[in-house]
């Protein structure tokens, strides 16, 4: 199989998996300011993603919990690896 070179066709060809650990304000809508996921999707539909949690939070809770169900039913369609999880970092300060 032939690979298209860079600048030639779909970036999303080369993208393999994409870490997403934006804060939760950005992620889990459908608002061009929080729908990232939805875009993931569209631009590198073979592309695994991890998704930090919270996948929702916003000041409409009902609404923001609606969204992120949404967005939740078309990931079910990626044709990629989802995953959802917490993203730790230890810091260690040695004196």
């Amino acid at each position: 199989m032939s690979h298209p070179s860079p600048g030639h066709g779909s970036c999303a060809y080369y993208l393999r998996a994409i870490f997403v650990a934006t804060p939760p304000q950005f992620r889990g809508g459908l608002q061009s300011s929080n729908d990232i996921e939805v875009q993931l999707d569209q631009l590198f539909p073979d592309a695994h993603i991890f998704l930090e949690k919270p996948v929702a939070t916003g000041s409409e809770a009902e609404k923001s919990i609606e969204e992120a169900k949404k967005v939740g039913e078309m990931l079910k369609k990626h044709k990629g690896n989802v995953s959802i999880g917490y993203v730790f970092v230890a810091i260690f300060i040695v004196v």
